[in-house]
C-alpha cells in the first residue's frame, strides 16, 4: 500500500493546468484541505497555536490550497526524471525523497561560498553594522522583544 502511495504521489503530473488525480488520492486531498483549513482557525493551547484571524474560512481554504500544491512540488516527479520539482527536497525517504547530485552539488557551491564568513566568525548575511541587541516595546500588549527575537515582558 506504502509503494501505491508513494507512485501516485510521485506520478502527478503538475506541469499541466488541469491535474487529474486517482479517485483516492483526490479523496485524501480533499479530506486534508478541508482539516487543515479548520486547523488554521482553531487555538491550541497544548502546541502554542492561535487562529490565523485575518482569514476568512475562503481565505483559509485558498491557503490550505497553496500548502497542499507546495507540498506536491516535492514529491510530484518531473516529467521524465526521477526527481521532484524541489530536486527531492527536503529529504523524506517515506515519500522516496533522496538527495540528488544537483542537491550536493548546490549545498557545496553554498557552503564554499559563505567560508569567508564563517572563516572571519561572521553568520552569514548579518552585516558588521549591526552590534549588541535592540529592544522594542509594545504598549498594547506590555511585553518586549529584543532585536534577536526572545521575548520578554509583563507577567
Amino acid at each position: 500500500m506504502r509503494d501505491a502511495m508513494r507512485r501516485e504521489l510521485q506520478g502527478v503530473d503538475l506541469t499541466k493546468t488541469e491535474v487529474t488525480l486517482p479517485q483516492e488520492l483526490a479523496a485524501a486531498i480533499e479530506t486534508m484541505r478541508s482539516d487543515m483549513a479548520d486547523n488554521l482557525g482553531k487555538t491550541d493551547l497544548a502546541t502554542g497555536w492561535t487562529p490565523a484571524y485575518s482569514l476568512s474560512h475562503a481565505e483559509a481554504l485558498q491557503t490550505a490550497d497553496f500548502i497542499t500544491y507546495s507540498v506536491l512540488t516535492t514529491v510530484a516527479r518531473r516529467p521524465d526524471t526521477t526527481w521532484s520539482g524541489t530536486e527531492n527536497w527536503p529529504f523524506e525517504p517515506e515519500v522516496g525523497n533522496t538527495p540528488t547530485t544537483n542537491t550536493f552539488i548546490w549545498n557545496l557551491g553554498k557552503l564554499l561560498f559563505h567560508l569567508p564568513d564563517v572563516r572571519r566568525g561572521r553568520a552569514a548575511g548579518s552585516g558588521s553594522a549591526i552590534r549588541g541587541s535592540r529592544t522594542f516595546s509594545s504598549a498594547d500588549s506590555g511585553r518586549s522583544a529584543s532585536f534577536w527575537g526572545s521575548w520578554s515582558g509583563a507577567a
